[in-house]
């Protein structure tokens, strides 16, 4: 009795701790899948689909209407060899014996690594019966396949502008046009099972078009960006940018908002700073980009808790968009840039006062880096990536740069360098064993007397070449895989920077970067990708859309070369005013812009013929004041100086005006009015002209401050231009318009 008394009192006791141990068991596992949904996801939130052609036709249903978005059919998949082409034969060999090498030393195409797999992204479509069937090897690219299709036959387009003055969808289309159909897309006429669209058509061949981009990845945000664009958006700006973005086949975006949230959690939670000392760090939202690159700290600060907290709910909404679409979110790692109050906290590590990077020695630029050997380095950067993954979620591609515009120690040994790079590339590897370092390649160009080709080489082995691609950050003016001979083998991608703080000046080599990333693809095997890299966007919108559709190349004709420029112009203009709204003065306009400097000398030809970058450009209207007619010339960093012939402008300009003004003077109700796209490129010739004769008149009076008597004046320019003009030490202060001519207003 006793035996059977004790063990019936035992049994309420071990059901109980059974009970707990399994609550236990339990709420563990319930924190693991929630950890594991937050890191599938965008961290804390919604799930988030994998990315699949839903999005894609969700995307079309924004953009065109549920009308059409109900008879597109899009299928993801790798698309076969074309019709022609040896499908036996690789297309890029990427893998080099040694034997190789040593005969190709000399060769810029030679390396030594081996690269990391250059898969091109490719789609190919077609329509018929009021249908258009898209098949291509993820969703960004059937997104750019969409686009591709409604600039060539819908003449309709979607660019980048604020308030939506970039889009224009053509009313009068009301279904698919079928690819058969006038275009000018280059397309050829196969049996349709062998067009790999993922559909067949019973009659038996259909004009398929298709298109292979260069390398796997479209990059695209600057640092900068999130500083001189994007620092104010909603969650509707991003949503329509990311739209942009994936209708351009965009496929790795810069997100970088929110993360100031995830520094205060690391460093109040895990390194014993207050909430005022970390908030009291960060400079205002429009200074941010400088702030994480490790160049300034608080100015326009300190940061309430409630905005840290709205800037990470914007990068969950931000996030969410760019994964449901395709899009592979680049988000930060730890550069070693810490707050002040580290240093005092950790008196025992070593750490470095940065450079004076503005150069007045303002404390504002008196910033600390932590020694990449140290090992609270790793430390913090492993709670940071953590905490990141717990609120952001995980992500295959991670940036930091340790030394943006900042030299290393002068005395960096090709071991520190090496181990430097470890220290930022492991943390990386060990919340993500299949990540990449993204790696900004303009500090190798702006810091070129430290970093030699030694250096950079024995920085970048400090990760794998499976591990790293680097940002060639200005390949349309300074690129530096020419001198490393590609990077050493080392992946990069072709970009073009060209932007300089949102200056609004036109220029570009549009010429240039139309063709030059397709040759130096073929030259160098470590290429995988173009991107943009602007520091800002909203502005000369024909350059960056030449930018990157000149990438995707005819893979049914010849993949060598991309397509005319001056076809691809007129199907541009075609999309960009609709085909009713078509003006004839519209490729004057781009025909000035385009005209090449007849002398070949440079600097005589249109505004997009230009070779200076877009940081010498800087508009007169919107800088701070000043005066000096040194700072008019190249060598004036914050100068205003036009590398192209602004009469080139003039002429073409008025006739624009003119025309666009008739149309909205005899417009009638009812019918369609004039494209947003029109009106604003309108404005903005306008706008140009008006700022070309503001940089004279302006460079003019600076002159007659500094040189008493007035220069004598220059009649020969004057009498050509209708007006007098001073010259200016030889240099001449040129002019354009010829008096009243009907062009600029004579009454307000």
């Amino acid at each position: 009795m006793t035996t059977t008394t004790t063990r019936r009192a035992c049994v309420p006791w071990l059901c109980g701790a059974r009970l707990l141990l399994l609550l236990l068991l339990l709420s563990a596992h319930v924190a693991t899948a929630r950890d594991a949904l937050r890191s599938a996801t965008g961290g804390r939130g919604a799930v988030v689909a994998p990315p699949g052609p839903s999005a894609a036709m969700a995307l079309a249903a924004r953009v065109l209407g549920e009308q059409f978005a109900r008879n597109l059919s899009i299928v993801i998949s790798s698309l076969g060899s074309p019709p022609g082409r040896d499908s036996s034969r690789p297309q890029r060999d990427d893998h080099h014996s040694a034997e190789d090498n040593n005969n190709n030393k000399n060769d810029d195409s030679s390396h030594k690594n081996e690269t990391r797999d250059r898969t091109d992204e490719e789609f190919a479509y077609y329509a018929a019966d009021g249908w258009l069937f898209i098949n291509a090897t993820s969703v960004p690219t059937a997104c750019a396949a969409l686009h591709h299709y409604m600039r060539l036959f819908m003449n309709s387009s979607v660019t980048w502008g604020v308030n939506r003055t970039g889009y224009y969808i053509e009313p009068l289309v009301t279904q698919f046009p079928s690819t058969d159909s006038s275009g000018s897309g280059g397309g050829q006429t196969f049996v349709s099972e062998r067009a790999t669209v993922g559909q067949s058509l019973e009659r038996g061949h259909v004009r398929v078009i298709r298109r292979q981009n260069l390398g796997r990845y479209r990059y695209h945000m600057n640092v900068c960006t999130l500083g001189f664009s994007t620092a104010f958006w909603s969650l509707d700006d991003w949503h329509r940018h990311i739209d942009w973005m994936a209708l351009h086949g965009i496929n790795l975006p810069l997100a970088s908002t929110g993360t100031e949230f995830v520094w205060w959690r690391t460093y109040t939670e895990y390194f014993n700073l207050t909430s005022q000392e970390v908030r009291s760090y960060f400079t205002g939202v429009a200074f941010l980009p400088w702030n994480r690159m490790g160049n300034i700290h608080t100015w326009a600060g300190p940061m309430s808790e409630s905005f840290l907290k709205s800037q990470a709910t914007l990068q969950r909404g931000i996030l969410r968009r760019m994964r449901q679409l395709g899009l592979s979110p680049v988000l930060p790692a730890f550069d070693g840039h810490v707050p002040t109050a580290l240093v005092e906290r950790f008196p025992s590590s070593r750490f470095t006062k940065a450079s004076d990077w503005l150069g007045d020695g303002s404390v504002y630029s008196e910033n600390y880096l932590l020694d990449p050997t140290e090992p609270l380095f790793s430390l913090i950067a492993q709670r940071f990536l953590q905490i990141q993954r717990e609120e952001f979620g995980i992500s295959d591609f991670y940036n930091a740069d340790m030394w943006n515009e900042m030299n290393p120690p002068a005395n960096a040994s090709g071991a520190y360098l090496r181990r430097s790079a470890e220290a930022v590339y492991n943390p990386i590897a060990s919340v993500n064993p299949n990540a990449t370092w993204i790696v900004q390649g303009w500090t190798f160009f702006q810091q070129q007397e430290f970093w030699t080709n030694t250096r950079i080489e024995s920085y970048l082995s400090g990760a794998p070449p499976s591990g790293v691609v680097i940002l060639d950050l200005a390949s349309e003016k300074a690129p530096q895989f020419h001198r490393t001979k590609g990077y050493f083998g080392y992946p990069f991608i072709w970009c073009m920077l060209h932007n300089y703080g949102g200056k609004r000046g036109f220029n570009g080599n549009v010429s240039h970067i139309w063709s030059q990333p397709t040759l130096d693809f073929a030259a160098y095997p470590s290429m995988v990708g173009v991107g943009l890299t602007m520091e800002a966007i909203d502005t000369n919108e024909f350059v960056y859309e030449a930018m990157l559709d000149g990438s995707w190349r005819n893979v049914v004709a010849d993949a060598s070369a991309p397509p005319s420029l001056s076809t691809w112009t007129a199907t541009y203009l075609s999309a960009r005013y609709g085909g009713s709204h078509l003006l004839s003065s519209s490729f004057e306009v781009y025909d000035a812009m385009l005209k090449e400097d007849p002398s070949g000398a440079g600097g005589g030809g249109g505004p997009w013929t230009t070779s200076l970058m877009c940081c010498w450009f800087f508009s007169s209207m919107l800088h701070r004041p000043w005066l000096s007619v040194a700072n008019n010339t190249p060598s004036g960093m914050f100068g205003v100086w036009m590398d192209y012939n602004p009469d080139t402008l003039v002429s073409a300009a008025k006739i624009f005006h003119r025309e666009v003004r008739h149309r909205i003077d005899t417009f009638v109700p009812g019918s369609s009015p004039l494209p947003d796209p029109l009106r604003y490129d309108a404005i903005d010739v306008a706008r140009q002209v008006l700022e070309n004769v503001f940089t004279d008149l302006h460079g003019a009076l600076g002159y007659f401050t500094e040189h008493h008597p007035p220069p004598p004046w220059n009649h020969e320019r004057a009498e050509r231009n209708g007006h007098r003009t001073y010259d200016a030490g030889g240099e001449g202060v040129r002019g354009g318009g010829d008096g009243d001519d009907g062009f600029l207003p004579t009454s307000t």
